[in-house]
């Protein structure tokens, strides 16, 4: 083949190509001309429902699940812009756990349907998207702040995330960069942490109080969040007697707490820790000290079953339970029909968000830590020898007797 019978077929490629790019630039063209103009705003609306100082409370911001697929992401990224850290968990019952001392925004933004917009193609039409945002406060489920705006762009992705910036153009920016992180912590009894909050706010004393109990080793267990943050920590006997404790350690993942006692007064005897792991369905029941401004000081026995070996999202460090619990009751011990420990009362679900996110309003479901991570945490074993009560199996009423003397209220300021 010679170099004139392939220059006609050069020829030929080169206007095939052209004709392709050509094709390509039409139908790109058709696109922008037909299905939308120049990226445009029609409307954008914006109330914020608080004083505008208060607002800089807020460096948190949740997604609520009621928010629709096509919003979710570009959400997360418009709140990040306004300098919030954003929690987009897998789960937003994990959101519950966040603590009153970090206020939280629960943003729910939503397709707000879609208007016609002609377009400057004969015959064709474009369509501008509409958003409507509601921000609320996460504790007090205080509305803070509603937005409205209206988008259309190149894309259906384009006019969600243009509209959702116009619904949140007049949230004030909380910080200079924020992030979009997750959340894995546990739903820890929110009750306790937002009174305090909301009392410190108001002007009222910030005292709290919770649960606790004597371990074998001679420390005081009770949970984590019960002692956050103290600057005080009295534990009261059933004799009405006040002991002084100071925190010794603390396991913040798995809502432990340890207590020293530092004043010389007599220590109860200890509760033992079961060596076995408690069964699906077996007999459970805590001593506790739940709402002691409403039900009282004196010692409060439940009862209930196991109802999971495993809690939420199937998280093996926790048992489910149908024990009755009360604000207050957090840090006490879970109890088998032998008086021994077999985990520690750390929450309940949250009967106000769950129906929110499923209009079911759940029953006794409450939540409990394994008593195996009260024994991996690193302890003073040369502590002073204390008695320690002996298991032994008997009705609810005889282990009642037997172990609520070891049971001590907390109070904290």
């Amino acid at each position: 083949m010679n170099n004139k019978s392939i220059e006609p077929r050069l020829h030929l490629c080169r206007r095939i190509s052209y004709l392709k790019i050509l094709l390509i630039t039409i139908s790109v063209c058709f696109i922008f001309i037909s299905g939308c103009s120049t990226p445009k705003s029609y409307q954008s609306e914006g109330l914020l429902n608080l004083k505008y100082q208060s607002f800089f409370e807020y460096k948190h911001a949740a997604i609520s699940p009621e928010s629709g697929d096509n919003v979710k992401k570009f959400l997360a990224q418009a709140l990040k812009s306004k300098g919030f850290t954003v929690y987009t968990a897998t789960s937003f019952r994990k959101v519950l756990g966040i603590k009153s001392g970090n206020p939280v925004l629960v943003f729910k933004c939503y397709d707000a349907g879609t208007t016609d917009r002609p377009g400057s193609f004969e015959g064709g039409g474009a369509y501008s998207q509409a958003v409507e945002c509601l921000a609320y406060d996460l504790h007090s489920e205080e509305i803070i702040y509603e937005g409205f705006g209206e988008y259309m762009g190149p894309t259906v992705a384009d006019d969600f995330k243009g509209a959702i910036l116009e619904a949140l153009k007049n949230l004030p920016p909380t910080g200079t960069q924020g992030i979009i992180t997750s959340i894995i912590r546990l739903p820890h009894d929110k009750s306790i942490g937002s009174r305090k909050y909301r009392r410190q706010k108001e002007g009222y004393s910030t005292q709290l109080q919770g649960t606790a109990w004597m371990m074998p080793s001679g420390y005081i267990v009770t949970s984590h969040h019960v002692i956050e943050g103290a600057s005080e920590i009295k534990l009261i006997k059933t004799d009405g007697s006040e002991l002084i404790a100071k925190e010794y350690i603390n396991d913040k993942a798995n809502d432990i707490a340890l207590l020293e006692v530092i004043s010389k007064d007599k220590l109860p005897a200890a509760i033992p820790i079961s060596s076995k792991p408690a069964s699906l369905g077996s007999d459970v029941f805590t001593i506790g000290y739940p709402m002691v401004g409403i039900m009282g000081t004196n010692p409060k026995f439940t009862a209930g079953k196991i109802n999971s070996l495993s809690g939420i999202q199937n998280d093996p460090r926790i048992y489910q339970i149908s024990v009755p619990v009360q604000s207050g009751n957090s840090g006490g011990p879970l109890l088998n029909e032998n008086g021994e420990v077999v985990g520690i009362i750390t929450s309940k679900l949250h009967a106000v968000g769950i129906f929110k996110m499923t209009g079911d309003l759940p029953q006794n479901v409450n939540y409990a830590i394994k008593a195996q991570y009260i024994t991996l945490l690193p302890v003073d074993r040369s502590k002073q020898d204390i008695d320690v009560l002996i298991p032994e199996k008997g009705t609810f009423e005889e282990l009642v007797v037997r172990l609520k003397d070891s049971v001590l209220m907390v109070i904290t300021e």
